[in-house]
């Protein structure tokens, strides 16, 4: 008789755990307790607020990160699926299921994209006056598994918590390289995933971008004109020149410019033998103002300047000769993509009025994530 107790004991017993692991298995519910209970992008007090849910509220969960359960928003008038996470203080689980269905979305890659802006913002849903969770640099490679209208939908590189957030991107800054279509088959629900409480390092606020672009460089020409009293003997200059731009800063937007150039000048007049050759290293810092495919920026900086003359008019001859001279340029300038064009006043013995146009020749990584 013991021994038919013991098995129904285990037996119960083993019926009670794969209960417990159904129950794990399944979406649970949650509904709000606490009046002004708001979500966050992030599972952190300090992260950005996506919106505030009333008392009474019942939201879908199916994860947990510490005391952060990780709900879902029911879709807006553009069919935008969002998630968040709330504190487990504002909540209490429940059995009751929310007035609309929440399915998850599909994350099968349907749509490979290149970012030809040259820095795009991510926006928590599709419209323009949309919250920024984010920007990508131009000639980033990205994937995106739903559109909708004039967006893209794309997961941003997980953070140091190993948290992904998912925004949207215009299409007009994207060029699209390929479109996968999906396989034809029956609609299925979605499994169930089981919660479970995962002890991840909780982040410190949002991570606007995932990876460092690296340097790009730039070749190009550039036109001069001298100022003072030597542009009385000097005419036009027509140059060529490199840059090598490293960004180092994200707020504000701050590039490291290098470059090299060399030019020479044509002669004044035909009644006097002239030329004037100079060489020129430049490093400048360029603030910069991106607003979608069109980014003006301010640049200043310092450069010096090896300069070749040899000046024969009339009676006064003077032989080739080189010179040294340091001194600040500073401008403006605008870009259109991969194209820069600036003008750069330079504030030396031989002055110059400089315009400048460059093309991206090539960037690490395609310019790379942060």
């Amino acid at each position: 008789m013991k021994r038919y107790v013991s098995r129904f004991s285990i037996l119960i017993i083993f019926g009670a755990f794969i209960s417990g692991a159904y129950i794990m298995a399944a979406d649970i519910y949650v509904r709000v307790t606490a009046t002004g209970a708001v979500i966050r992008l992030k599972p952190n007090n300090q992260d950005m607020i996506i919106t505030s849910v009333p008392v009474g509220a019942i939201l879908t969960s199916n994860d947990k990160i510490n005391d952060w359960f990780k709900v879902f928003l029911p879709p807006d008038e553009s069919g935008a699926l969002i998630s968040g996470y709330i504190h487990q203080s504002l909540v209490e689980l429940v059995d009751e299921k929310p007035g609309q269905d929440i399915k998850t979305e599909s994350k099968d890659v349907r749509y490979k994209l290149r970012i030809v802006a040259l820095r795009s913002s991510i926006k928590l849903k599709p419209s323009s006056g949309a919250s920024e969770i984010g920007t990508i640099p131009g000639g980033a490679l990205i994937n995106s598994y739903l559109k909708l209208a004039d967006w893209y939908k794309i997961d941003l590189p997980a953070d140091k918590s190993n948290i992904i957030v998912s925004g949207f991107i215009k299409q007009e800054d994207t060029e699209l390289l390929e479109e996968i279509k999906p396989v034809e088959k029956p609609v299925q629900i979605p499994e169930k995933v089981p919660v479970a409480e995962e002890k991840r390092e909780e982040s410190a606020g949002p991570e606007t971008e995932a990876k460092k672009p690296g340097a790009s460089f730039k070749g190009g020409f550039s036109f001069s004109f001298p100022t003072g009293d030597i542009s009385d003997y000097f005419g036009l200059g027509l140059g060529v020149l490199g840059t090598m731009s490293i960004p180092m800063m994200k707020t504000p937007l701050i590039d490291l410019v290098g470059s090299i150039e060399g030019m020479s000048f044509m002669k004044a007049s035909d009644y006097s033998d002239l030329t004037w050759a100079r060489i020129a290293l430049g490093a400048d810092g360029r603030l910069r103002f991106p607003s979608g495919k069109i980014c003006p920026f301010i640049q200043a900086g310092l450069g010096l300047y090896l300069d070749f003359l040899r000046l024969y008019s009339g009676y006064y001859y003077l032989e080739s000769t080189s010179e040294f001279d340091l001194g600040v340029r500073f401008g403006a300038g605008i870009s259109f993509g991969k194209i820069d064009i600036y003008a750069l006043y330079h504030l030396v013995d031989r002055g110059a009025f400089q315009i400048s146009f460059s093309y991206t020749l090539a960037g690490s990584g395609s310019a790379g994530w942060f």
